[in-house]
């Protein structure tokens, strides 16, 4: 912070290094100007009861009248004002050394900072006086806003804006006022630093620039209050409200269910804990894009704030999955109840480029205390209900019962497991060939993880990979699967004297890791594998958080020569045109589209413009789960460049991969 002496060097106009101050009448026709967010604009009124013809004069009603006047933008004004969050605080000497210096530098009785509330000017520091607020029909700073800059009254009066002031022809007797506005962080006059006399006196032009200087840094320090106070407001709402929809997020979403539980516990009420889950979002966002997509997660969640209203807590849980929390149910039927209307909320049309679409959910429920006295478990419930209704053949929501438990408990146990299964070793690595389209000769390979339990057997990694991803464990295996990957194709390199790229699966977490580049880059160096031999997939979801982080990261990963690939396309939550911004060179088309795409009509036109679209950016496409001869020549028709599945090789160990390499023939009979 400047001290007073500091202050004194920064408000000197540049008269004090030996120039002449211009002509005090000059001046107050046209005041210098000050540093300022706002644009340059005409010069302030004059002075003097009988200005000149050529002086710019604002048609003000007298004071007397009991009218203030009142800028054009006085609502954007008052919201500029009531952002910066300063009315009615404390005393603070950051503010009192800028009223006390201007009354001190420019020779005035008294100064005030004050800031122009809707029928008041509130002081956030007066000195030379004592006074708290002035009404707003009476003050000189609610004209003052009305200037471009400074507003200088020499002898109030004889000015007819004051004259009948009961300021100036009563105590205090104020007869010379000059005030400097003050801007918000968009310009908008919020306030005023004036100085006041009980005399008439000249104000040269020096003295405007003195009186402007101290406003610019009265200024400052008010944009910095406000800029706290923004700063303040967005770190609350990061941190507990959803970006796209602005509903509570899973943070807020517990922590009110946690204050609710409390609350019934005394009064004996039932609270209802649904999750509810968009049907077919997938593969709307694949058709429609991420804009769309965003549009509708936007809409259904008005939808539910409309329908339930103030009683309910509604959140954004994860992409297209929200919560609703409904307390002080009585019967458990009542939840029954909650359920039905958050499925009739969601059920409704939506207009999306041209087109209608209906947009339906499944509903998983717990109650308290029926099924489970705390947060953590109501919410895992409810998360269980919900699964159990996407498996579901009918029916639109299901609440959560005891047979539920042996899932949860497997569950458990699978995570208990695999805390250990890295140290023992259990984890392994198979590979699935790539081949080309056209020679169907071995292009390279994706490494996919699989474990071996002593108790349970095979584990398929549809199951054990989320639970992965929830534990945060994915991180450490997903460390030991790019070393072990990476590994192996620079054995493979060694043995065959050529290069066998390998690709490997990098979840969301991993990708939000700040410290990924740098693993990478260790196992890369520690292997010997050349960047170009290395692939990294990401699926669409995982690139919707953090976007710019995980753009910077994926940015530097390229240019070391890493190739990234968009893993299952069509099933997640963006576009082709949304993925530019990212530097992928491959989308793998989801197997769910290359299924069927033989015998149904859409699924091989989805499949046919995935690979069009591609083609127009400059990407190549891989197709999976590849099973069948007719599937390969209807992909080489649409000009896919690589294929992969069980009609080239199952995901096989090492040695068995090894083996196909070494005969380098065609691969699919």
């Amino acid at each position: 912070m400047h001290g007073p002496q500091d202050f004194r060097a920064i408000i000197q106009p540049d008269t004090a290094l030996g120039g002449t101050a211009p002509d005090h009448k000059k001046q107050t026709a046209s005041a210098p100007p000050r540093p300022s967010l706002a644009p340059p604009v005409a010069p302030s009124p004059p002075s003097r009861a009988t200005p000149p013809e050529d002086a710019t004069r604002l048609e003000l009603p007298r004071v007397g009248s009991g009218l203030a006047p009142v800028p054009a933008n006085e609502a954007e004004r008052l919201a500029e004002l009531n952002a910066a969050q300063i009315l009615d605080t404390g005393r603070e000497a950051r503010f009192d050394r800028f009223t006390e210096l201007a009354a001190d530098v420019l020779g005035a009785t008294f100064a005030t900072l004050g800031l122009v509330d809707k029928e008041r000017v509130w002081n956030k520091s007066c000195f030379g006086a004592d006074v708290a607020e002035v009404p707003r029909n009476l003050s000189f700073c609610a004209h003052t806003i009305m200037a471009p800059e400074l507003m200088v009254v020499e002898d109030t009066a004889v000015d007819p804006r004051f004259a009948h002031n009961p300021m100036v022809t009563c105590a205090p007797s104020i007869r010379f006022y000059a005030g400097a506005v003050l801007r918000g962080a968009t310009g908008q006059p919020i306030g005023v630093l004036a100085i006041y006399d009980t005399a008439p006196r000249k104000f040269s032009s020096a003295d405007a620039t003195r009186l402007q200087r101290l406003a610019v840094l009265a200024e400052t320090e008010l944009l910095r209050e406000q800029r706290a106070a923004s700063f303040r407001d967005q770190v609350v709402r990061d941190a507990y409200y959803d970006a796209l929809t602005g509903l509570p997020n899973r943070r807020l979403c517990r922590d009110r269910l946690e204050h609710a539980i409390r609350w019934a516990a005394g009064l004996g009420r039932r609270i209802a804990v649904i999750r509810a889950d968009l049907d077919q979002f997938g593969a709307l966002n694949s058709r429609l894009g991420r804009e769309a997509c965003d549009r509708v997660l936007t809409g259904v969640s008005e939808r539910l704030v409309e329908s339930l209203g103030q009683a309910a807590t509604i959140g954004r849980w994860q992409d297209d999955e929200f919560v609703v929390l409904m307390p002080s149910l009585g019967a458990k039927s009542a939840a029954a109840e909650a359920a039905v209307a958050v499925t009739r909320a969601i059920d409704e049309t939506f207009s999306l480029q041209g087109s209608t679409y209906t947009i339906t959910a499944k509903v998983g429920a717990s109650v308290y205390p029926d099924d489970g006295g705390d947060a953590d478990t109501l919410l895992a419930h409810a998360g269980a209900a919900l699964r159990s209704a996407r498996g579901a053949a009918g029916g639109r929501y299901r609440f959560y019962t005891a047979t539920f438990d042996a899932a949860a408990a497997r569950h458990h146990f699978i995570e208990q497991r695999m805390r250990g299964a890295l140290d023992a070793g259990l984890f392994s690595v198979h590979y699935q060939p790539k081949v080309d389209v056209r020679t169907r000769r071995l292009l390279g390979v994706e490494a996919l993880l699989r474990w071996q339990d002593p108790e349970l057997g095979a584990i398929s990694p549809g199951e054990f990979i989320p639970i992965a991803e929830e534990t945060g464990l994915i991180i450490p295996v997903g460390d030991w699967v790019l070393r072990e990957a990476c590994r192996q194709s620079k054995e493979w390199e060694r043995e065959l004297g050529r290069s066998v790229p390998v690709a490997v699966n990098v979840a969301g977490q991993q990708l939000q890791d700040p410290g990924l580049v740098e693993r990478v880059r260790a196992v890369l160096e520690e292997t010997g594998l050349a960047p170009s031999g290395l692939g990294l997939e990401v699926t669409e979801s995982s690139l919707v958080e953090d976007t710019e982080g995980i753009i910077a990261k994926m940015k530097v990963l390229s240019e070391l020569g890493i190739e990234f690939y968009i893993d299952d396309f069509g099933t997640g939550y963006s576009s082709l045109s949304y993925l530019r911004r990212f530097p992928i060179r491959t989308l793998k088309i989801d197997r769910a589209f290359v299924t069927d795409m033989v015998d149904n009509a859409n699924d091989a036109a989805i499949v046919q413009a995935i690979i069009a679209m591609a083609k127009s950016l400059d990407l190549r496409v891989v197709a999976e789960g590849v099973e069948t001869r007719e599937q390969a020549l209807f992909l080489r028709a649409y000009r896919c460049d690589e294929i992969q599945g069980y009609l080239f090789g199952r995901p096989m160990a090492p040695d068995a991969l090894g083996a196909l390499l070494m005969a380098d023939a065609p691969l699919g009979g």
